[in-house]
């Protein structure tokens, strides 16, 4: 966990002065406003996103979330973080995302004897620009594969649901 830390602190100090030359070169920092989640599941999932060019057409993107049941009296929530590679196939705004890591800490005593969980999740959006402004939509899919469908039971046996399937709406700011 300390070398994947360390690896991560690296690609933020490094990787944006690699594309100094780009002028879209760029540091958001951006909230998921699209609570649609306790519509569809019995839980909440709130989302702060860092987001930052690496090269014409690629982004890295940087969420963590925090998820907490809203019915029945489950006692545990979930902390997650991930490190997401969007990619712009076009010219607009258009973009597939794809975790490169995904981890959930479940908390809690109701939580699982697995409280640490690694997840993957791909996603298709569209990206806004308004001066310094990010206005970022787009479906999210968490285990699109199937490969962790015993960790995603334990997450919604432990909350009391998990969304596999997510409406984000991330508002964001441009930092830098």
């Amino acid at each position: 966990m300390k070398r994947l830390l360390l690896i991560l602190l690296i690609c933020i100090a490094v990787i944006p002065n690699l594309s100094a030359e780009n002028d879209k070169s760029s540091i958001y920092l951006g909230l998921d406003l699209g609570y649609l989640d306790p519509l569809l599941s019995s839980t909440l999932y709130n989302q702060v996103s860092v987001k930052f060019d690496i090269a014409p057409g690629l982004e890295f993107s940087f969420p963590i979330n925090y998820v907490i049941p809203l019915k029945d009296n489950y006692d545990s929530s979930s902390l997650g973080c991930a490190l997401n590679l969007d990619y712009h196939p076009f010219e607009n705004g258009l973009f597939f995302s794809f975790s490169l890591f995904d981890v959930t800490y479940v908390f809690g005593s109701d939580a699982p004897s697995t409280r640490l969980n690694y997840l993957n999740q791909m996603g298709l959006g569209y990206s806004f620009i308004f001066k310094k402004f990010l206005i970022e939509p787009s479906f999210i899919f968490i285990n699109p594969n199937g490969v962790y469908d015993v960790t995603i039971n334990q997450l919604k046996n432990a909350l009391g649901g998990y969304p596999t399937i997510r409406f984000q709406f991330i508002v964001g700011y441009r930092l830098f």
